[in-house]
């Protein structure tokens, strides 16, 4: 990850419309598609996003906790945007970020994909913000890998 916490874009990606996914001889890894799946970009603000990828040794070797929390305000929630993110708990996705060091990174895999927990926002104050928090989490033996677009 890098030392400024922000991200440009962040996407989400079904495991099951990814047709493979394979590593270049520098570690980097390039993603191919089915011929009709489209990432779902998710609308945030700089703020109300985070992305993790923290070890965890067990017994049997190394594990990954990958997390994505982010929280989308009710603006910018459309009927279809719903609907995937909704899916997203069934079938799980594969997080694609970009970060403003213009960087772009994977989290998750088809066999280890991430599943979304989605929870409504409801303020006690007329100030705050009303909208879904979306948390992505799953575990690999990996951690986030950079993309060749």
């Amino acid at each position: 990850m890098d030392n400024l916490g922000s991200y440009k874009k962040i996407e989400m990606i079904f495991a099951k419309h990814i047709s493979s996914i394979t590593e270049d001889t520098d570690g980097r890894i390039r993603i191919s598609f089915q011929s009709f799946a489209e990432p779902v970009e998710l609308p945030f603000q700089c703020d109300n996003a985070e992305i993790s990828s923290v070890p965890k040794r067990q017994d049997a070797g190394m594990l990954y906790e990958n997390n994505a929390r982010i929280i989308i305000p009710e603006q910018y929630l459309t009927s279809e945007l719903i609907m995937k993110l909704r899916e997203a708990s069934i079938y799980g996705v594969l997080i694609r970020y970009e970060t403003v060091l213009e960087k772009t990174y994977l989290l998750g895999g088809t066999e280890y994909p991430l599943f979304a927990l989605v929870e409504n926002i409801t303020p006690g104050t007329a100030t705050k913000m009303v909208g879904l928090s979306i948390t992505f989490s799953g575990k690999s033996t990996f951690s986030q890998r950079e993309v060749i677009l």
